[in-house]
């Protein structure tokens, strides 16, 4: 159990021996205590951060997150150019496909 599924476990939403204004400030405190630490992608998201070289072909992109992703986001690429979900009817739990409008462009990105 990760550290914000403990906090989260932790809180309790109701406690009918205190006055509700008690309540909604421990409910406040623990809230920000959880969200204030940030949020941890690993305890929050499940995806993969993938890169490769993206043509103007149909590029098939092993990602392996053992479910079809919903689409990804792209974290840095390096030259311009777009790119884009190609096939997404095609897509597997282990493999997508992506496709640019230039010849040959690196890219990483986050599937999801």
């Amino acid at each position: 159990m990760t550290k914000y599924q403990r906090e989260a476990s932790d809180l309790r939403f109701l406690d009918h021996d205190k006055r509700p204004e008690d309540q909604i400030a421990r409910i406040d405190k623990q809230l920000h205590d959880v969200l204030n630490d940030g949020i941890d992608l690993e305890d929050n998201v499940r995806g993969a951060l993938v890169e490769e070289t993206i043509t103007t072909e149909s590029t098939k992109v092993f990602h392996g997150l053992g479910y079809v992703p919903k689409g990804f986001l792209i974290v840095r690429q390096e030259g311009e150019g777009m790119v884009w979900a190609d096939r997404v009817s095609e897509w597997t739990t282990e493999d997508l496909y992506c496709k640019s409008n230039a010849t040959s462009l690196k890219v990483a990105f986050f599937v999801l």
